[in-house]
């Protein structure tokens, strides 16, 4: 069901300043009376799951003359015994663009400039992509993934444009794709295809940025999970496969990392196999990361498990002794990760005033920035790589210290910036992560510097208090990554942050406000 449901309507300044908006058009008198520039108003659009009904009721296919429509009742398979569903093709959205292309190029070139843009060629990381085989698919050559993309593109456009006609047609496109990867998953040949795998990973993302609600969002991530273990590590050691690995691996992980359960891809062959015919050492630094960002889940499990155990139960001090030892071993893996990162990059990261910020990247960013100095980067990949390792920190060392392990930081007089291994708290590490977000946020790393910086963000939010203003900024910049990119999940923090095993919600729990503290 679309809707407008729980959040206010009133204009950008009132809800960033948090004041009651008269909500007057086209500017509202508050912010007159208050000197204040009106910011206009944004419409949210909140969707509930409800695809069994959509796919209970069928859509009329209008006339061929309608703007962007490609479909045909020829085209779309149904089991047998099932009335066959049509899409409705809405009027298309007036955008800017080549007037040759139809609705479906636009969204996805949209899509694909906004959010996939790590699959735009680097000279340095040349190798396939998967993203020209999944665009490449028409609907007669590849209905699945073909339909799962129009599902995900059709809906980031209008998520982040507001538009609720457009965003009930991706939902429409979303129960179909879900109807035809029903039908291949019950395949034993096609379960295997790379169609089947590209899809199921659109339709996880679709999930992030609708996040109809925590069990599907969590569901698509055990499909994931699922069809890629069923798949096995040869399966990725080429083609689509191998190239989609690493996203699959950083997705699979965080999945699990909120679940606090092992996860299938530590186990050595999922380590190794898939690069048997490139070469371990051909791995980028952010994949030979992922090796420790997926041993995360299984400390947070084995952590559970320990907290569970009652006093004096023969066992439990070995139990305990084996879990420090590991995740000793595991940060250990960590902190030699990343003084290799930085022999390779020394000169990786500057500092930039607060003050001389570009105002074309300030504008993105909550006012009152608690920080008199960012952390700046002249590549976009090693910005990805320093956050997600500091978030990968954050989770071990709190885990040590949630099992009574004690980790011995030796007094340092100064403090490099950004931080080395051993240097600072856990209250410093989640500031850095902070400092570092202006720079996934600037305009010209558009909605997929939002994106990656998601997971670190909510992880760094745990182990922040009210120190200066930090926390609050950052839960208005959660709030502000939502409305401009869509992401709504970002503002549902528990997804992300790893609380106590008592203090976890459940699936069937609704989420807290962003603005709760």
């Amino acid at each position: 069901m679309v809707g407008v449901g729980g959040r206010s309507k009133g204009c950008k300044t009132c809800r960033r300043r948090r004041v009651k908006c008269d909500e007057g058009k086209p500017k509202c008198a508050r912010c007159h009376k208050a000197g204040k520039i009106c910011e206009g108003y944004t419409q949210f659009v909140e969707f509930h799951d409800e695809t069994t009904r959509i796919a209970g009721k069928d859509f009329q296919i209008q006339t061929s003359n309608s703007p962007g429509f490609t479909g045909s009742p020829q085209s779309i398979t149904s089991q047998p015994g099932v009335q066959t569903t049509f899409i409705t093709e809405y009027p298309f959205f007036p955008v800017k663009a080549d007037p040759g292309w139809d609705e479906h190029s636009i969204f996805t070139t949209y899509l694909v400039d906004r959010l996939f843009t790590w699959q735009k060629p680097q000279a340095q990381y040349s190798s396939f992509s998967w993203m020209p085989v999944l665009v490449g698919r028409t609907e007669n050559e590849g209905l699945l993934a073909y339909t799962s993309l129009r599902a995900l593109a059709t809906s980031f456009f209008a998520k982040v444009h507001g538009e609720p006609s457009i965003m009930h047609k991706g939902t429409a496109f979303y129960s179909r794709a879900l109807r035809v990867l029903q039908d291949q998953l019950q395949d034993s040949e096609l379960v295997f295809d790379d169609d089947v795998l590209l899809s199921v990973f659109c339709l996880s993302v679709y999930e992030l940025i609708m996040f109809t609600d925590l069990s599907a969002w969590i569901n698509h991530h055990k499909g994931l999970a699922r069809l890629t273990a069923l798949r096995g590590p040869y399966r990725h050691q080429t083609g689509v496969g191998h190239a989609l690995l690493p996203r699959l691996r950083s997705t699979i992980s965080i999945a699990w990392i909120i679940q606090r359960k092992h996860c299938f891809l530590e186990n050595p062959e999922w380590k190794t196999i898939p690069w048997a015919i490139s070469g371990l050492e051909s791995r980028m630094p952010l994949e030979k990361l992922h090796d420790y960002l997926v041993d995360c889940p299984g400390i947070l499990e084995d952590l559970d498990r320990l907290r569970a155990w009652g006093p004096n139960v023969p066992g439990k001090a070995e139990f305990q002794a084996n879990f420090a030892m590991r995740a000793h071993l595991l940060l250990e893996g960590l902190y030699s990760w990343r003084w290799r990162w930085q022999e390779d990059f020394p000169d990786a990261t500057y500092l930039i005033s607060t003050a001389t910020l570009d105002p074309a990247v300030a504008l993105y960013l909550p006012s009152s920035c608690p920080f008199k100095t960012l952390i700046w980067f002249h590549d976009d990949h090693r910005a990805t790589e320093l956050i997600i390792y500091n978030a990968a920190q954050l989770i071990i060392t709190a885990a040590l210290d949630e099992a009574g392990v004690e980790i011995k930081i030796p007094a340092t007089p100064y403090l490099s910036d950004p931080l080395l291994p051993m240097q600072g708290r856990r209250y410093d590490i989640a500031v850095e992560i902070c400092r570092m977000a202006s720079f996934h946020l600037q305009k010209a790393r558009n909605s997929m510097g939002a994106f990656m910086i998601l997971f670190p963000l909510n992880s760094a939010l745990r182990h922040l208090d009210d120190r200066g203003g930090v926390k609050k900024w950052l839960l208005k910049l959660l709030q502000a990554m939502a409305d401009m990119h869509g992401f709504e999940v970002g503002t549902r923090r528990y997804v992300y942050v790893l609380h106590a095993p008592e203090g976890r919600v459940t699936e069937t729990q609704s989420p807290p406000s962003v603005t709760s503290e």
